[in-house]
């Protein structure tokens, strides 16, 4: 039985005990159910090493050696493990000028199911091998380059719009790599992949800004109550589960 302590509404402690080396945290409502097969995995990412800050966030649940929801920093070393099969993985909320009440919600959705597929396997918008190996080099700054497999892609495709949004990505959304040394099945698996969703807790989210807690940061990111957002959950698909396989 793992010990856990509530310090106040939202975060829950977890001291060493057992084989852990440095404490864990947990931030989470009273209301929000965690596995125990969940709390386990977290104790045993912090038995690693006791420079470690190990907390989860309040969608833990049981993974893949650490849960899902985990954050494992250290100094020391970078774990595979940690990081897990879905590199990159991860959720974005991409803001609107619209307002919520402007937006019919049933044939957005609708569109997104026809065009955007979901589940395991899936494939989409495809490059050839020798493109997929410039799109890694490049980044996000490629993106123009789906324009040719796509249609309704190239549509949709605005070359200013892309500009501003990567002066909000971290590095431009490009990082100097060897994309050489990706694995041809890497590049094999993902190549056609590009527009997909995945499967299990991903998700695309049409949403309303319902309440602002603090005026100046929502302010700062381009959010107001009322307003039309929408929230993506997906990661790097079959290109990044071949990587960190």
């Amino acid at each position: 039985m793992v010990t856990v302590n509530r310090i106040d509404e939202n975060t829950l402690h977890i001291p060493q005990q057992g084989r852990m080396v440095t404490d864990a945290w947990i931030f989470a409502r009273e209301s929000i159910l965690i596995e125990d097969e969940a709390l386990g995995q977290l104790c045993d990412a912090a038995s690693i090493d006791p420079d470690a800050f190990v907390c989860a966030t309040p969608d833990i649940h049981r993974g893949y050696g650490v849960p899902i929801g985990c954050v494992w920093a250290t100094p020391q070393f970078i774990s595979p493990a940690a990081v897990g099969y879905d590199i990159n993985c991860g959720m974005r909320l991409l803001t609107t000028p619209l307002e919520a009440d402007e937006v019919n919600v049933r044939p957005l959705a609708d569109s997104i199911r026809r065009d955007i597929p979901l589940g395991e396997g899936k494939h989409n918008v495809g490059l050839s091998s020798k493109e997929m190996l410039e799109f890694l080099a490049r980044g996000v700054p490629a993106v123009g380059m789906l324009c040719a497999g796509n249609r309704r892609f190239a549509a949709a495709f605005r070359e200013d719009e892309l500009a501003a949004d990567l002066e909000r990505i971290e590095d431009g959304g490009a990082m100097a790599a060897d994309p050489s040394c990706a694995p041809p099945q890497a590049v094999g698996r993902g190549r056609d992949q590009f527009g997909t969703l995945g499967g299990g807790n991903h998700f695309i989210e049409l949403q309303r800004v319902d309440q602002v807690f603090d005026d100046r940061l929502a302010e700062a990111w381009g959010l107001h109550r009322g307003q039309f957002v929408v929230m993506i959950h997906s990661g790097s698909r079959g290109l990044g589960h071949e990587v960190g396989g």
